[in-house]
């Protein structure tokens, strides 16, 4: 076994788009599998074995690929894969991908959470303690995928063995993909030109070959 796309890694790691601890994270997922199928009796241990139920290595095995085509044959594949999604009328151009894109919550997130005087102690501290610095409370929200465009924001969310995350760290109210909606429209208004937003769930029952 081995890791794929290894080349087109290294190119996102020189440009700052893919960092080396999660290059070491996947390069450990692969050593893992070949020794837990390394004798007669494999094992079924669950941290071995991650690299068959990692969301990461299907997301990257699945969008990789699109890093070893020019421009012109990218944007074609993209074309041909959104438009069922998205419609025949968008059309997408200068496309440029990221894998495991942080964003920060909106300031919208702040505010509603130090209006709603919350009733644990220890987050109306943490409230008090950020109040000042106006910083937002919540942690960047993870997207598997990003698709930036001339047009569009285009956020993936991949989904395997795990459901969708049901709660922010400080609040209830938004689950995973309502937060991922949120950061991709705060980042399509802040665009110059401001961009559409468009986010893709993509569910999957079985690994993808």
């Amino acid at each position: 076994m081995k890791l794929l796309f290894w080349e087109e890694m290294g190119d996102l790691i020189k440009k700052g788009d893919f960092s080396e601890e999660r290059k070491e994270k996947y390069q450990k997922w692969v050593a893992n599998a070949e020794k837990a199928r390394a004798s007669d009796k494999p094992s079924l241990d669950r941290r071995l074995n991650q690299y068959d139920k990692a969301e990461e290595f299907l997301t990257w095995y699945t969008f990789a690929p699109l890093l070893r085509m020019n421009i012109e044959q990218r944007i074609i594949t993209l074309n041909e894969f959104l438009k069922p999604l998205l419609g025949p009328d968008v059309i997408v151009s200068h496309p440029c991908l990221n894998f495991e894109k942080l964003l920060l919550p909106p300031t919208s997130y702040f505010d509603e959470i130090l209006a709603a005087h919350h009733l644990v102690r220890y987050i109306q501290e943490k409230i008090e303690k950020h109040r000042n610095r106006e910083k937002p409370l919540e942690k960047h929200t993870h997207i598997d995928v990003l698709i930036e465009t001339a047009e569009l924001i285009i956020p993936i969310e991949a989904k395997f063995t795990s459901d969708i995350d049901y709660q922010r760290t400080y609040s209830c109210i938004r689950n995973q993909i309502a937060r991922t909606i949120d950061v991709s429209i705060e980042m399509a208004k802040k665009a110059q030109p401001p961009k559409k937003g468009a986010i893709l769930t993509v569910r999957t029952k079985e690994p993808l070959q």
